[in-house]
């Protein structure tokens, strides 16, 4: 059982293998699996930017992240259902007003807009984001308590998110690919 344990992490640390043509198997056959995370910035403190690189950090260590980082001032909520995760970052408890405005519209708050997307917090004290993001219907992923600076949680948090992320992902393109079959 050892043994084909450590042959599957050999196997999974492997770098992709190059085509013919040069193309990697992120381009042949794991396009439609790769996450796309937001780290959507809903504070405007230099800690709430420094926690944001973390994030993004954690999350483009996942294998094929796409990684964007927006003010919540430059979001709207077509903008947000372009991503499979979204991890909302701030410092204490307070948010911007935009980020207030968008979590509260109507485009945001539509039933079935966020139900496959992943969602986390990263640098507010409380969990009134999280309550406020769990009302949008989406997949909570939240903090594990840990005595790390803010910065490794955020890293962590990060990660998490996009991992989740790809799983979801991947399990959706099988679902797809099963109705389409079916067809």
């Amino acid at each position: 059982m050892r043994i084909a344990c450590l042959q599957r992490l050999s196997i999974l640390a492997q770098a992709p293998r190059q085509g013919d043509d040069g193309a990697t198997l992120a381009n042949v056959g794991e396009l439609e699996v790769m996450p796309k995370v937001l780290v959507l910035v809903a504070g405007d403190s230099d800690s709430s930017k420094s926690i944001a690189q973390s994030v993004r950090e954690g999350a483009a260590a996942v294998r094929f992240t796409e990684v964007d980082i927006r003010a919540a001032e430059s979001c709207d909520a077509a903008d947000l259902r372009d991503y499979d995760g979204i991890v909302v970052v701030g410092s204490g408890g307070h948010v911007t007003p935009a980020f207030a405005t968008l979590i509260a519209s109507g485009d945001v708050t539509d039933a079935n807009a966020f139900t496959n997307t992943v969602m986390a917090s990263a640098g507010f004290d409380d969990g009134a984001i999280l309550d406020r993001l769990a009302s949008l219907g989406g997949i909570i992923v939240a903090e594990r308590p840990s005595g790390l600076a803010a910065d490794a949680r955020a890293k962590l948090i990060g990660a998490r998110v996009a991992k989740v992320a790809e799983w979801v992902r991947h399990a959706l393109s099988h679902e797809h690919a099963r109705h389409h079959h079916a067809h």
